[in-house]
């Protein structure tokens, strides 16, 4: 062998012969693999099978040897993979290509399936002499037993390296891919053998096998008796060893694709032409891996195989297709060569059982296995579309199982599931056995599968051209139960979803789901039905549209206003409104000439006779297809495509006139559900029909829309409503109108478009002149005029004039929202101004009134609306901006020096100073409508000048300054809160650093207003969680070290010398805050900040149970000891405040699932470490530690703490339940501590009922503590301000007689009469949700035992 020098300096071949020499104890695994890989990476790649060969002739006596001990077979198979390892690793580079002969694999393929298989002698006798004999050293271990398995493991890796490395002098592609497959298969069957196994003729080493086996007596491609008998062996194998099976076969279909893509190479990009026999054996090969699958239940192998059979699907179904193909086109190919399809049926049964995923990872789990992991790698294999293919409408209706495609069989599997159950048979009629093993599925897992089976179809969407490819896949049959399937599903979903039950809300998603997806469907089959395949594709239309549409127009027609008729109408405007010309017309003529039949009709009846109920629905029906009508000529206009005539042209003047006749009809201001629909009808009319066809009518109908329009205007608009109670459902219906005629009336003269498409609210001159000169400008006054519920606090009650504005900015996101935003956001300006200018009382309604229209259009007027109101502050005009206005003192002091420089007179003062204290007052009424605009959408311009300002005027020197802050803080806090790209620039982030202390110094300001503090606060907590610039760097720390600290120790000191008021004491409760919000921050940012969270979390957690804490990496050197006698009284309110910081730390949002483990494994041994002191008394450790412990367990999963120190915890609650109880009730102390105690007392009882539900086990045993307790609290809690802590208790108490443990129904039958006799007091509280909590926990034990 060649001189190469290895890692220790010895040279290769000296190296290998000393290491087989001394054995394998002087040689660990890892470095024989790096020793051999380093040789042969150095190695020329001419030179590489000539050293291969030299290796492996060095190394046969080795293994041949009689002496020869399982410790040499490992290294020997060692340093064979590590030259194996270096050849793949250049062939990865590709920067040199490695290939090995065939006929020198094939013979080393003999040696390693040897190896792989149990051993004997000559004799077929196992020696159990070599059996664990040798103790081998290994890189991990220092003593690891070397067995047989570990030679056949090692024998399986090399077959791995082998399959994968390129051959070269090979007959034929065809014979390479034929030998990887055979040898993968025997390996596999060699690793599953026992030693009872080898004199078993089914395991004998016959190549000819293969050949002698038949195909076409494979029953749709079941394994043959040997592949069973290797597949029941391949189940018994631990799950290493089955990952290692599969590990060999996913190494073949890695070899078989370099195989192909090199003779892509050669061929220019052709795809080869396998023989049938290769054909034959890839089929095999393929039902051979999917029935490996077959039982898996350990989540990491079902992921390999999942995988496995990805790869398969994209490697070797083109080419197995490509064969088929070739050999039907083939007239000389015998006739079993036709019938080899892939096996897409075998490997959908392998892995349909696994749908829908029902894996849920355990907690902690180290291998990073999801749910929706597992069910992303199913779905790449349900979903594989082979592009390349030809669909099922090219292959002459072939129809048997195998030439089944995985689009066709994933389909039916995603219909059973979105499939809704079938109703009871009462009658026995139905054929059906009976439950056929499934589950059913529930209103999610539909949800889910009808996602899927849209991913199934849609997931390639780069263009038409894939999704053609994809559809083409799906025969007829399964088109007809798809159409099936999603008409009952949604028929199912939409009839529940006004059932008031916890499905409703997803019975709703599905029922839109379905609508969505219908439309979609309908939409590419119209469109396919005109490209080349256009005769199969009609087909597929005929059945999903035609055919569904023909079956609902019989039910709409006959019965329109029973369920089936509403569900139908609701699943035909769902077709109309796809974009298809073809269905859109299909729909509207099947069933609105007999929908107006119907109105005429019943309009001739006598108002006794007429059936309202059918009417209302009829109108209903008309205006969803009128919608669906304008939503699917809008999509084809976009496609630049013009229909002539117009699908509405025969039917619009007819129902206008029926639809004007029924509104006029009405008393005034008697509205009821015909006339409701009719208005709403009209609005799709007007919105969805030209004006040039409505012109055309004998009648002038246009007369009758302006009479409408304007007596709903007098109807609606007579005084400022709000729309609620019994009639907001006339008022949404008239708003929504007038809405839509404000809307298009503003655009008419604006926009210059084709005179046919106007509708006729744009073209009228009379209805647009109307609107621009009464109705809107009326509209506009009426939306600024305050009325007696301004500040209605309710948000389900509008009102109609801002509702018309709103709809109005819906209908027209261009010219009217920006006139509607403009118009109000100057009347808000010139407002905001005239306060700032009164000299006398402020008019603040008018103000907050004009602010909130504005709020509510920019909330609900659609995207545009807040672009354009941004676009007010990027004018460079002064008098524009409300944030300029807010901020702008519009009368400045005199110009001979600033406010901290002149002399001002006692009066001059006063004066400025009210001039603030008022423009904050304006701020404070306006921010809370304007701010949520500031969530989306902010102009970087914007952005700019709002920090700029603040890192301007923080600290504030003057009242001005103040007022400032007090606008641009809460602002800055939102910009900051939304992750505003902008700011994350160096300069910017800088600029945010530095102001960082200042934010902080003015949280503690009690000068300043609490809502700009709260402010600065919540700044400051967004730039040290997300815009430090340096990732070594903590900013929280230096902010503790400079600012917060120095506050906490001067306040406890202060505490300590009795020279202390309650401005003092809240001081200190902010600065624990503070220095809470800092650990929240840190954490969420994690990295070196998280442990600048877990000093502050110790620190707190110390100072809380133990009275005492130090912490020099914070600042504070010197011990902060609280149980001194000089500190009195006060210290239990030290220590309850820093539990509460303590607790806000873990309740605060993170991204980090771990993070509030990690503080709790630090804090928890703290908590245990405190002891509690013995007697009745309480000491502020006692009420710190407890709380700290309630905290903590009720912010973190429970499933966190190892059973120990839950127990411990567990044991302190009660314990600690049992001493407050006893304090509460005695009520030995003053006001302020009875307020403590309540609240210790409500964390108390809802941490051990959350322990209650999760860990029973842990609170059972002290149910003679728990539930007395919770009487007494029941008997001495009444007052107002005791409700939540009575719920709680009571809450606890109807909690646990739901058990149905013997512990509790034994303790429970003793203790019920008590719990009946004192909850019976709590009928007299003053609280009604105290009352109703305790008669239905009456009702609960009272029934108890009574059977």
């Amino acid at each position: 062998m060649s001189n190469v020098t290895t890692k220790d300096g010895t040279q290769f071949s000296e190296w290998l012969s000393n290491s087989i020499q001394k054995g394998a104890t002087a040689v660990t695994r890892n470095d024989a693999r790096f020793a051999s890989k380093e040789y042969f990476l150095q190695t020329p790649s001419d030179k590489v099978p000539q050293e291969l060969a030299t290796l492996l002739a060095a190394l046969g006596p080795a293994v041949s040897s009689e002496r020869s001990t399982f410790s040499s077979k490992v290294m020997v198979l060692c340093y064979i993979l590590g030259a194996f390892d270096a050849i793949l690793s250049a062939n990865r580079s590709n920067e040199t290509s490695v290939s090995l002969p065939f006929e020198m694999m094939n013979s080393v393929s003999h040696f390693m399936l040897e190896l792989c298989g149990p051993f004997v002698d000559s004799n077929s006798v196992f020696d159990p002499n070599q059996h664990n004999d040798v103790v081998m050293k290994h890189s991990h271990a220092d003593n690891v037993v070397v067995s047989s398995d570990d030679v056949r493991d090692e024998a399986m890796r090399c077959v791995c390296a082998l399959l994968e490395t390129k051959y070269s002098s090979v007959v034929s592609i065809s014979s390479c891919m034929q030998f990887r497959v055979k040898v993968a298969k025997k390996a596999v069957q060699k690793r599953c053998m026992s030693i009872d196994d080898c004199n078993m003729e089914e395991y004998e080493d016959d190549d000819d096998d293969d050949d002698d086996y038949d195909y076409d007596m494979k029953e749709h491609g079941a394994p043959t008796e040997e592949e069973a008998k290797i597949l029941s062996d391949l189940s018994l194998l631990p799950r290493a060893k089955r990952s290692l099976c599969f590990q060999v076969l996913e190494s073949a279909v890695t070899g078989m694709d370099g195989d192909k893509m090199m003779m892509r190479d050669e061929t220019n990009g052709d795809m080869f032409q396998p023989t049938s026999s290769c054909c034959k054996d890839l089929v095999e090969f393929t039902v051979f891996a999917a029935s490996c699958l077959h039982g898996e239940t350990d989540p990491r192998c079902l992921m390999q195989m999942l995988r496995l059979l990805k790869r398969i699907l994209h490697v070797l179904s083109p080419i197995v297709e490509s064969g088929a193909k070739s050999n039907n086109n083939n007239e000389d190919a015998p006739p079993a060569s036709a019938a080899c399809d892939f096996p897409f049926t075998t490997i959908f049964d392998a892995v349909a059982v696994y749908y829908p995923v029902r894996f849920t990872p355990p907690p902690n789990d180290p291998h990073g296995i999801t749910r929706e992991g597992i069910h992303n790698a199913l779905m790449d294999v349900l979903t594989f579309t082979d592009l390349s293919a030809e669909g099922v409408g090219k292959k002459n209706g072939k129809d048997h199982a195998d030439s089944m495609n995985m689009t066709t069989l994933a389909a039916g599997l995603f219909l059973e599931r979105i499939s809704p159950p079938r109703a009871p048979d009462f009658y026995g009629d139905d054929d059906d056995d009976g439950d056929d093993g499934q589950e059913p599925s529930t209103v999610r897992d539909r949800i889910e599968a009808l996602e899927d089976l849209t991913h199934l179809i849609y997931k390639s969407q780069e263009s038409q051209e894939d999704v053609h490819l994809a559809l083409e896949k799906l025969n007829p049959s399964i088109i007809k139960e798809m159409s099936n399937v999603l008409y009952r599903c949604h028929e199912d979903a939409a009839s529940n979803v006004t059932k008031s039950d916890q499905d409703s809300s997803e019975n709703k998603v599905l029922a839109d789901s379905c609508r969505h997806f219908v439309a979609r469907i309908a939409y590419d089959f119209e469109k396919l039905s005109h490209s080349h395949d256009a005769g199969y594709f009609s087909e597929l239309w005929n059945i999903f549209v035609r055919d569904r549409i023909k079956d609902i127009a019989g039910v709409i027609v006959s019965s329109p206003q029973s369920l089936k008729g509403r569900l139908g109408i609701a699943y035909l405007a769902s077709l109309a409104a796809c974009g298809g010309e073809q269905t859109l017309r299909l729909c509207l003529d099947a069933v609105i000439p007999s929908l107006i039949s119907i109105i005429d009709n019943n309009l001739k009846e006598d108002d006794e006779n007429r059936d309202e109920e059918k009417m209302s629905t009829v109108v209903y029906g008309l205006s969803a297809l009128f919608s669906s009508c304008r939503l699917s000529m809008e999509q084809i206009q976009k496609e630049g495509i013009n229909i002539h005539p117009h699908p509405l042209e025969f039917y619009a003047n007819t129902v206008l006139e029926a639809l004007c006749h029924i509104i006029e009809r009405s008393p005034q201001g008697e509205m009821g559900e015909l006339e409701i629909a009719a208005i709403q009808a009209l609005e799709s009319l007007l919105l969805s029909t030209p004006g040039s066809i409505l012109s055309k009518s004998e009648e002038d109908n246009t007369e009758y829309v302006k009479s409408v329009i304007k007596s709903l205007s007098q109807m609606l608009m007579s005084e400022p409503s709000y729309i609620k109670g019994k009639d907001s459902k006339w008022k949404t219906a008239c708003a929504r109108f007038l809405g839509s005629v404000v809307g298009k009336g503003l655009q008419g003269v604006q926009v210059e478009s084709d005179h046919n498409r106007q509708t006729l609210l744009e073209c009228d001159s009379e209805i647009v002149s109307y609107v621009q000169n009464h109705l809107f400008p009326f509209v506009l006054e009426s939306s600024k005029k305050v009325t007696n519920k301004t500040n209605n606090t309710d948000t389900q009650c509008q009102r109609s004039d801002w509702t018309v504005l709103t709809y109005a900015c819906e209908v027209d996101q261009d010219y009217a929202v920006g006139t509607i935003v403009s118009q109000l956001y100057k009347e808000l300006v010139s407002s905001i101004q005239c306060a700032m200018n009164a000299d006398e009382q402020i008019d603040f309604d008018a103000m907050v009134t004009t602010a909130q229209a504005i709020s509510h259009i920019l909330k609900t007027g659609g995207p545009e609306a807040t672009i354009v109101f941004h676009g007010f502050s990027q004018k460079e005009e002064d008098g524009v901006d409300v944030l300029h206005i807010l901020t702008h003192n519009p009368k400045p002091q005199p110009e001979n020096g600033d406010e901290m420089s002149s002399l001002l007179l006692p009066e001059m003062r006063a004066r400025y100073r009210c001039q603030a204290d008022n423009a904050i007052k304006i701020s404070q009424s306006i921010l809370p409508h304007m701010l949520p605009v500031f969530r989306k959408h902010v102009p970087d311009v914007t952005v700019k000048h709002v920090l700029s300002r603040v890192s301007q005027v923080i600290p504030p020197l003057s009242d001005w300054d103040g007022v400032e802050l007090c606008t641009l803080l809460p602002v800055l806090s939102i910009i900051l809160a939304n992750d505003t790209e902008f700011l994350y620039q160096n300069h910017l982030q800088k600029t945010l650093i530095q102001i960082v202390p200042d934010l902080l110094d003015y949280a503690l300001n009690k000068e300043a207003s609490v809502a700009s503090r709260s402010a600065a606060a919540s700044c400051s907590f967004s730039i040290i969680s997300k815009y430090q610039e340096d990732i070594n760097t903590c900013v929280g720390l230096n902010l503790m070290r400079s600012n917060i600290s120095p506050h906490i120790v001067k306040n406890i000191e202060s505490l300590s010398t009795g020279e202390v008021n309650s401005y003092q004491q809240n001081d200190l409760v902010d600065a624990l805050n503070l220095a809470a919000m800092i650990a929240s921050a840190s954490s969420q940012r994690g990295g070196v900040s998280a442990r600048t969270a877990d000093e502050i979390a110790r620190f707190l957690a110390l100072l809380s149970c133990e009275g005492a804490a130090t912490s020099p990496s914070l600042g504070v050197d010197n011990p902060l000891d609280c149980n001194s006698d000089i500190y009195k009284d006060k210290s239990v309110e030290i220590l309850v405040s820093a539990a509460a910081a303590l607790g806000s730390i873990f309740h605060g949002k993170t991204s980090n699932p771990f993070a509030k483990q990690r503080l709790a494994h630090i804090t928890v041994p703290i908590i245990l470490s405190s002891r509690l002191i013995g007697g009745s008394e309480l000491s502020g450790t006692d009420l710190g530690s407890l709380s700290c412990a309630s905290y903590i367990l009720n912010s973190v999963q429970l499933k966190a703490f190892d059973q120990d120190k839950l127990s411990k915890l567990s044991a302190r609650l009660i314990v600690g339940l049992d001493k407050v109880i006893h304090v509460y009730v005695s009520k030995a102390t003053n006001g302020s501590m009875l307020g403590l105690l309540e609240e210790l007392l409500s964390l108390l009882l809802t941490t051990i009922l959350k322990l209650y539900y999760e860990y029973p086990n842990e609170i059972l045993p002290e149910l003679g503590t728990i539930v007395p307790s919770c009487l007494l609290v029941t008997m001495c809690a009444e007052q107002i301000s005791s409700v939540p802590l009575n719920l709680i208790a009571i809450q606890l108490l109807s909690s646990i007689i739901k058990c149905d443990d013997d512990r509790v129904v034994h303790f429970c039958k003793a203790y019920k009469q008590k719990v009946l006799v004192n909850l019976s007091k709590c009928l007299d509280h003053p609280s009604t949700q105290v009352r109703r909590a305790a008669v239905r926990t009456i009702n609960l034990w009272s029934v108890f035992l009574e059977s």
